[in-house]
């Protein structure tokens, strides 16, 4: 029955012609670096969660923060450390913390492409944060960048703490992180993605955006309110007044097609723009930067008890294999797994690279073997990938900073 559907899914899927690669520019992509003054520190009391980045577009970025329920905040930014523009937030409350945390942000537009800007924050009157920068994606289909990949890592162990060291030792020129859910252990409730992601992460959020995709402990709780609620992401769907789980993004040389591989993938009656016929849609479209793929659930591997589920064999993977996407990251199974040019259970030529990194932090599994399996290794790590017009190379790095992996294609 499973073959049969897998090919009647392809049958559905038009294959969009191979990226065409231009080569007339050349940059330079990002504007020159500015000098946004004295790093300044929130004090412990000033601040319920520190500042953090989220969604940042060519023109534009969200700045995120939490204050306590009495207090109010404003956000400082401009172009250099003057700190010349002022912007009030708009304010949710949190009442699942004890106590209430008010969860502020303001979204800033018009800004320029590729260009770092300076912020800080003011509270009650007093500056409690200055000397911080954000910047915006470059417009360029042709501009490389570097991010960190992390899954399955916010519970609060001394694991989850050695991979963050070890990310601090090598986060020079990284532009932003993508997660592979399981964000915050058990539940992914409020107070667990407070003490668990966001006190954790909060020094390197300041300046580093951070674009999620949820996992089965996200979705622990039957709905993704504090998953949504912490994260912003791009707006996919204009008629619904929740965000979606799923979104596409674009930082240069990347088009990142962020994905949610719960159940109700399979759900034939869902509403018009489900996530399945959002994709097709997208993957049917020419696109000159590389597609990569990120999502929760493994779509190959050798964990013998952790098997991959019906919604990513019968729904996502057949999409991102027919359409020709180079690259798929996920995580679930604590563990590193690499599953070079394969499509449909089988060894290709040329095909998708599926990578299985769920070793931000949660206990290891147990490594299997898979007769599709390139690498494996059962160690705490996180991912470290750079991506220019023609390259994208990977390394999976242990939280003692061995290199367990490092893998790269090209297509000039």
């Amino acid at each position: 029955m499973i073959p049969l559907l897998l090919s009647l899914l392809a049958c559905n899927r038009t294959q969009p012609e191979s990226p065409v690669v231009q080569d007339s520019d050349t940059g330079p992509f990002y504007a020159p670096a500015v000098d946004c003054g004295e790093r300044v520190l929130p004090e412990q009391g000033t601040l319920y969660r520190w500042p953090y980045l989220q969604n940042p577009q060519p023109d534009g970025i969200t700045v995120m923060w939490g204050t306590t329920a009495e207090r109010s905040a404003t956000l400082l930014w401009g172009a250099d450390a003057s700190l010349g523009e002022r912007a009030t937030p708009q304010v949710q409350a949190i009442t699942d913390l004890d106590p209430l945390m008010n969860l502020q942000h303001v979204t800033l537009s018009g800004l320029e492409p590729g260009t770092t800007y300076c912020y800080g924050l003011e509270v009650d009157g007093q500056v409690v944060a200055s000397g911080l920068s954000f910047q915006t994606a470059p417009e360029s289909p042709r501009a490389p960048l570097r991010f960190i990949a992390l899954g399955d890592y916010g519970n609060g162990s001394p694991e989850q703490m050695a991979v963050l060291e070890a990310i601090k030792r090598h986060s020079d020129g990284v532009h932003f992180w993508v997660t592979l859910g399981d964000n915050a252990y058990t539940d992914g409730l409020h107070p667990e993605f407070q003490e668990k992601v966001f006190a954790v992460y909060q020094e390197l959020w300041l300046d580093t955006p951070v674009m999620p995709t949820p996992g089965n402990h996200d979705w622990r709780a039957g709905n993704l309110t504090p998953y949504q609620d912490n994260f912003t992401v791009p707006r996919m769907v204009a008629e619904r007044d929740e965000q979606e789980a799923y979104y596409i993004w674009q930082w240069g040389a990347l088009e990142l097609l962020a994905l949610d591989s719960a159940d109700s993938l399979l759900n034939v009656s869902a509403q018009d723009g489900d996530e399945l016929d959002w994709l097709d849609q997208v993957l049917a479209t020419e696109q000159e930067r590389w597609r990569i793929a990120a999502w929760h659930h493994p779509a190959y591997t050798g964990q013998p008890n952790r098997t991959p589920e019906l919604q990513v064999v019968l729904g996502l993977r057949p999409a991102v294999e027919e359409a020709g996407v180079p690259l798929i990251l996920t995580g679930h199974n604590h563990m590193y797994e690499r599953f070079s040019n394969v499509k449909a259970d089988q060894k290709v030529e040329q095909g998708s690279t599926f990578i299985t990194s769920g070793g931000g932090g949660a206990s290891l599994y147990e490594i299997g073997p898979n007769e599709l399996l390139d690498v494996n290794a059962q160690a705490h790590h996180f991912l470290l990938v750079d991506v220019d017009a023609c390259t994208i190379r990977l390394r999976a790095i242990s939280s003692e900073d061995a290199v367990l992996d490092d893998w790269s294609t090209t297509r000039c």
